[in-house]
């Protein structure tokens, strides 16, 4: 977020089932939670903490489509939560627990659809 007048910057946070299901697999003590940025108002909280004036916010919504199971585990395995919590927890254990939270979102067709959220605001 970049503040000052007539600046608008948009900050984007989001939070999706393979975050929660990820988040077992990576190291446990002295891990510090991150802030629940999906919840209203804790966005503008944070702007505000950092010195600049939320100005508005907004949600936004769109889907992810993945034509199977391979490009979807090769989109989730990329991120960086799921890079630590395989070095903590194993490639294989971040899969099966991938491949878990997305059952419910698997198509006809054998790919899978993701809806997400995500939360934005401009300072």
């Amino acid at each position: 977020m970049a503040g000052g007048a007539g600046n608008l910057a948009p900050a984007t946070v989001y939070h999706s089932q393979p975050d929660r299901l990820r988040a077992p697999l990576l190291p446990g003590p002295g891990r510090v939670a991150p802030p629940p940025f999906w919840k209203p108002g804790v966005l503008e909280t944070l702007a505000a903490d950092a010195g600049l004036t939320p100005e508005s916010g907004f949600d936004l919504s769109w889907a992810y489509e993945f034509s199977d199971e391979p490009a979807l585990l090769r989109s989730m395995l990329s991120s960086a939560p799921a890079v630590l919590a395989a070095r903590t927890s194993g490639e294989l254990a971040v899969r099966a627990a991938i491949l878990q939270a997305m059952a419910t979102h698997r198509t006809p067709r054998g790919g899978y659809r993701i809806q997400n959220e995500w939360q934005s605001g401009t300072t």
